[in-house]
């Protein structure tokens, strides 16, 4: 039987609860990463198959895919190092880019007429 990648999934929301519930069905190990560490362990356990909890720097090591799902990792205070040479899926959306109205095609510089 072929070997499945750890996959760890980062994030808080809805996204993140639902990515981990669909791999873990499919026989993936994955690991959870909350900032509270007793809502990581109530998602774990409420999970089906090989799924646990950890805190960040642990799940970013852990994965050999890393789905994140809140902006700014930076911030949390993760080591870059322990995303170096992993698949890395950004689920998050850029506030900049989707608040900003449609470029116009090129070589106008207004839409009227």
């Amino acid at each position: 039987m072929q070997r499945l990648a750890p996959i760890s999934v980062l994030g808080t929301g809805m996204m993140s609860r639902t990515l981990a519930r669909r791999l873990a069905a499919a026989g993936y190990p994955v690991m959870v990463e909350w900032r509270d560490p007793g809502t990581a362990q109530a998602v774990a356990h409420d999970l089906v198959g090989p799924v646990r909890a950890g805190r960040l720097s642990e799940a970013a090591r852990a994965g050999d895919v890393v789905a994140i799902a809140f902006e700014h990792v930076s911030a949390t205070g993760a080591d870059a190092g322990e995303l170096t040479g992993k698949v890395q899926l950004d689920l998050t959306s850029a506030w900049d880019t989707t608040r900003q109205p449609i470029p116009l095609a090129v070589g106008h510089t207004s839409s009227a007429p």
